[in-house]
């Protein structure tokens, strides 16, 4: 029989009824002995009839006898039914002779499979307990009769699954069939909820509606553990978007609720993009419940089903799921859908969550927390900052690199470490300092490679700066005495707010140096005065911190620590150009900042501390409000790859002697510098940064000092911001008796130094909007180049005698003599080797400077 029945009838002249029925699948030959009790003493006739379903099988029967029923009769419709997970009833109707009966439960789909209970019952039913879940047991049933016993009975059933009591998560990965207690309805067409590339579940069109369930395994509903739920669903069609409700099956009172009617996911033509969502099941605590997914659509697309999730709802509403990409700021990495801004979670609720968050642009929030096992990284570009508190329980690394840095910024209080990785090229020394506390030195030196002294190899690339000089007498071995030298094996760790400086070996396998500890609140740093004022200090935060403000801010480190300091600068090591940099609070200078890990020297009036507060911290540097007019004066000197730089800077407000925070002297006196001293000459210092008041620019003559060698042949320039139209530059070189426009087309004075120059007395500057007599330079016109290899031509002489004379750039004079002008001058080079030299141009009118290349 092939979905066919053959139903035995008797009829004792009252009419044909129906007392057994086959199965529908019958394949081969099979014995089915059918009881007349109620029929004892009648004549009856016996009839056969039989029912074809598709009208292709042909029913058979055969051997058919009639003899006395045997005096123990088989009971009959045994059944199962109140299945669950560990329990499950089987009943069935007794025989007439039945007084008792006997079973045995098996463990699968016959009795070959080993019995885990048996016994004997008067009853007609048997509630088995204690079985083992997603389980299929096969039980056989024995009826006795006064002792005889009747032919037995079976039936098989499978248990349910367990009651999920913790969170879970199915992605559906690597699979080919739905997992295990997932359930499918299909009340539809054909096509039904099924699995899509081993990845996903989908359903597809159907020209009939479709009326199909995808049901999750049930769970109990428990606060804070399981009182929540999350999924992704994409419909990648937007001209034929399909619609689902989600309904929450309450199994424990027996109701069905709709909690979303009609869930329309993300339409993204071309391609399947998932909507991620979350549900809160606390209004089902103490239920056990599952989730159906009904779809009733006709003639759509697909819909995709991804990524469910159950677990504690105060950690999903603004939790961390991982589903797409690193990516924090995407909103389908979130179980609800969008990137949260109050109390954020990152937590492992999904199976799916391999994608660890990455905060690579600026995000908020008012709290975070980073449950035990996750890891967050925060990259160069990245930036959290928190109103509330920072909790980790898991790993949170930051990094930098040589123009970028990360920033963490909390508002609150902050619970666990972190990993700073901060950005040092190779072979080149830094100004450091730990951006977190309790960062072991000892572990600092093994875990980096470090340089190692030339002098002493048990001394590293790591050291503090001593202000008395004190390390000249205790170790002869190093070359300067300003600095303490650590080794391996050093007890103690990094004191926060405290400059070090670093260097990584030549052959250092990577350009970070790894500081792990916890964030730091208010830190204080000691400083003293001993041969120097100078103290190395340094950034204790995961933060830029604020040095300068410019608008009049109070909360800058310069403003908040002035009173402890002899002058309101901090000095920054420059290391492309080998020196220190000064910062203050001048209106022509940008906010200035420091970068997590980065230090600086400022100089202490005395004995004091130099302190830090958590609201110095900033996101950028240029948080400030500069409406102060100014103009200035940046003055370079540069030799044969050296440079150096000063600043002259006018504003209203400022004077002729000292302003401390716009004034601000040089670290050091180097050997080839260029520096001023004050107007005011009753007081007399080596200025990086000098201001003057804005607007009587004729009253104010600027010295200029200079440090630099005999035999240097150097060149003095000027670049100007915001200069006032009208108002001349000029540079007075009194050993030569010249002056020297520095703000025209030929913006340079050049000379070779014939004898040592240390300090202020040769050079100045003069600001006027006056001619300066008979050596007011009229040059601006005056074109001069090599036309050839053998020729030099100059233009805009055109009357006059003039000399004109060339160096190279080692100083040697390579030309020197005189022609009167005309429209166009030639003079005649010497063979010369192809170079830059140097053409010094004098006439009436003026002097003028110019180098030129010969080819």
């Amino acid at each position: 029989l092939h979905s066919d029945t053959v139903s035995v009838l008797v009829d004792d002249g009252s009419g044909a009824v129906v007392v057994y029925t086959t199965d529908s699948t019958v394949d081969s030959w099979t014995t089915i002995n059918v009881d007349l009790p109620d029929y004892a003493g009648q004549t009856v006739k016996i009839g056969f009839r039989g029912t074809s379903v598709y009208g292709y099988s042909n029913p058979h029967i055969d051997n058919l006898s009639v003899a006395e029923a045997p005096s123990c009769i088989s009971p009959t419709g045994i059944t199962s039914s109140s299945i669950s997970a560990t329990t499950a009833t089987v009943s069935w109707t007794v025989a007439s002779s039945n007084d008792s009966f006997a079973y045995v439960i098996y463990e699968g789909s016959d009795d070959s499979g080993t019995s885990v209970d048996s016994g004997t019952t008067t009853s007609n039913s048997i509630n088995f307990t204690g079985l083992s879940a997603e389980t299929t047991y096969y039980i056989v049933v024995t009826a006795s009769c006064s002792g005889q016993s009747a032919s037995s009975i079976n039936t098989s059933f499978t248990t349910s699954c367990n009651v999920a009591t913790a969170g879970f998560s199915q992605n559906f990965n690597g699979l080919s069939a739905l997992p295990s207690c997932w359930e499918v309805t299909n009340g539809g067409g054909s096509n039904t909820w099924g699995m899509f590339n081993s990845q996903a579940v989908y359903i597809a069109y159907e020209s009939v509606a479709h009326d199909d369930y995808l049901k999750s395994p049930s769970f109990t509903v428990t606060d804070g553990v399981t009182d929540g739920f999350s999924f992704q669903a994409s419909s990648p069609d937007n001209s034929y978007p399909e619609q689902m409700d989600v309904i929450v099956e309450d199994l424990t009172n027996g109701t069905s609720t709709i909690i979303v009617d009609d869930y329309t996911p993300s339409t993204t033509a071309g391609g399947v993009t998932y909507l991620s969502t979350f549900y809160d099941l606390s209004a089902y605590e103490g239920s056990n419940v599952r989730i159906s997914f009904h779809i009733t659509t006709q003639d759509q697309f697909r819909l995709y089903f991804d990524n469910f999730v159950v677990g504690p709802a105060s950690s999903m509403a603004a939790g961390w799921a991982g589903f797409t990409s690193t990516s924090y700021s995407n909103a389908q990495n979130w179980y609800a859908g969008s990137v949260p801004t109050g109390d954020v979670t990152l937590n492992l609720n999904s199976d799916s969550a391999s994608n660890s968050p990455t905060i690579a642009s600026s995000v908020s929030a008012t709290s975070l927390t980073v449950d035990t096992g996750v890891s967050l990284t925060i990259s160069e570009s990245g930036s959290l900052q928190t109103t509330g508190d920072f909790t980790n329980g898991g790993t949170v690394t930051m990094n930098s690199t040589a123009t970028a840095h990360s920033s963490l910024i909390v508002g609150g209080s902050s619970t666990g470490s972190i990993t700073y990785n901060r950005y040092a090229d190779i072979d080149r020394w830094y100004i450091t300092s730990s951006p977190v506390s309790g960062q072991d030195i000892d572990t600092f030196i093994s875990n980096e490679d470090l340089a190692v002294s030339a002098n002493n190899s048990s001394l590293v690339g790591l050291a503090d700066y001593n202000n008395d000089g004190s390390q000249y007498a205790a170790d002869p071995t190093i070359s300067t005495g300003w600095w303490d030298y650590h080794q391996a094996g050093d007890d103690g760790t990094f004191t926060s707010g405290k400059g070090k400086i670093v260097r990584l070996a030549s052959d250092a396998t990577d350009n970070l140096l790894g500081f792990t500890g916890t964030i730091n609140g208010s830190v204080s740093v000691p400083m003293t005065v001993a041969t120097t004022a100078f103290n190395l200090i340094g950034n204790p935060y995961p933060a830029a911190v604020q040095v300068t403000s410019q608008g009049g801010a109070t909360n800058d480190a310069l403003s908040a620590n002035s009173s402890g300091l002899s002058e309101i600068t901090a000095w920054f090591w420059n290391g492309a150009d080998n020196g220190y940099t000064a910062v203050n609070q001048n209106p022509s200078q940008a906010a200035k900042i420091t970068a997590p890990g980065q230090g600086f020297f400022v100089s202490a009036s005395g004995s004091g501390d130099f302190s830090f507060t958590p609201s110095m911290q900033t996101t950028s540097a240029g948080s400030f409000n500069r409406q102060t007019e100014w103009s200035k004066i940046d003055l370079s000197m540069s030799t044969d790859g050296q440079t150096s730089d000063t600043e002259i800077v006018y504003f209203d407000g400022a004077t002729t002697g000292w302003d401390n925070g716009y004034d601000s002297t040089n670290w050091s006196s180097g050997s080839f510098q260029i520096f001023t001293s004050h107007v005011d000459t009753s007081t007399s210092q080596n200025l990086a940064i000098q201001s003057l008041p804005l607007g009587n620019f004729n009253d104010m003559v600027v010295p200029v000092g200079v440090n630099a060698s005999a035999g240097q042949m150097i060149t003095i320039s000027v670049d100007t911001t915001n200069w006032p139209e009208g108002v001349k530059i000029y540079l007075e070189d009194v050993d030569n008796s010249s002056y020297t426009l520095l703000d025209g087309q030929n913006a340079e004075f050049t000379t070779l130094l014939d004898s040592n120059e240390s300090g202020i007395g040769r050079f100045y500057i003069h600001t006027t909007s006056n001619s300066l007599g008979d050596q007011d330079l009229t040059l601006t016109d005056v074109s001069i180049y090599a036309s050839s290899r053998d020729n030099l031509r100059i233009l805009g002489i055109n009357s006059g005698e003039a000399n004109v004379q060339m160096f190279d750039l080692l100083g040697k004079q390579v030309l020197n003599t005189s022609f009167n002008g005309q429209s166009v001058n030639d003079v005649k080079l010497p063979n010369l080797n192809t170079g830059i030299y140097l053409v010094n141009l004098a006439s009436d009118e003026g002097t003028v400077n110019k180098k030129i290349i010969i080819q």
